[in-house]
């Protein structure tokens, strides 16, 4: 992904190797972020008890959002919009799958692990 991301980002934008290479960095720092407040968001929301905060809800809107963000970015033509146009929909895109792991955990019982009564 990295190799075919750095490859798109000097073809079609007619960008050097460096600024393929920052472009690529900040796609990874937009995950990050994304990460950290999407985890956090849907913690908060699911305190005040929304129930499709981890399940439907957030992650839903997420990932439309970050399609469309994502979309506007690779078929702009300049690289400094469609940039930051990456940069949301990867954060977007990395928002929704905190809430859906999470959300996977709190499917999964204490004992499936060997760790139960049943295990004995």
């Amino acid at each position: 992904m990295q190799t075919f991301a750095l490859l798109f980002v000097k073809g079609h934008y007619h960008a050097s190797q460096a600024t393929a290479e920052l472009a690529l960095a900040l796609l990874v720092v937009g995950m990050v972020i994304g990460t950290i407040v999407g985890g956090r968001l849907t913690d908060r929301m699911l305190a005040r008890r929304s129930i499709s905060a981890r399940a439907c809800g957030f992650p839903g809107a997420c990932y439309i959002g970050g399609r469309a963000a994502a979309a506007a970015g690779i078929l702009g033509s300049s690289l400094t919009p469609a940039l930051w146009f990456d940069v949301g929909g990867a954060a977007l895109i990395s928002a929704a799958n905190t809430p859906i792991q999470a959300a996977r955990l709190d499917v999964v019982s204490g004992g499936c692990c060997g760790d139960g009564p049943r295990a004995r």
